[in-house]
């Protein structure tokens, strides 16, 4: 993967991709997959972002690695995010939810619990961050 990520990056070939579906299986070294998926996605204007597992994912600090990053470089674009068969902690999902300020569609299968959690202080952020607006223009 690292042989292609720098090929497509060196190329510029994937500088006008704005969405991409992935398939990741989980006995591949994951952190390595992050690293040159990151890397690979870096030049690219993205707006959609799906991603699915080939098995049950359960290694949610290696997601949330993936999140941090992804959001790091494309949460001001991000229109949708979907996520199926992996596990996404709920800071990631607090994170989704506070940085990608376009977000339209969000794809979850999340425990009722933290779906409470989600409600909650989405809720909270969007008043606090409406009230700070009208304050601090």
């Amino acid at each position: 993967m690292a042989a292609f990520s720098n090929l497509c990056i060196s190329s510029g070939a994937l500088g006008r991709l704005r969405s991409v579906t992935l398939t990741t299986y989980f006995q591949i070294s994951q952190s390595d997959w992050v690293k040159h998926l990151v890397h690979l996605l870096s030049a690219s204007p993205l707006e959609y972002f799906q991603i699915y597992s080939a098995g049950v994912f359960l290694d949610s600090p290696i997601t949330d690695e993936l999140w941090s990053q992804l959001i790091l470089a494309h949460g001001k674009r991000l229109l949708r995010i979907s996520v199926h068969r992996m596990l996404i902690s709920w800071e990631a999902i607090h994170t989704i939810c506070v940085q990608c300020t376009k977000l339209e569609q969000l794809f979850l299968v999340v425990d009722p619990d933290i779906l409470v959690r989600i409600f909650i202080s989405t809720l909270f952020w969007t008043r606090w961050n409406s009230h700070s607006k009208m304050l601090y223009p």
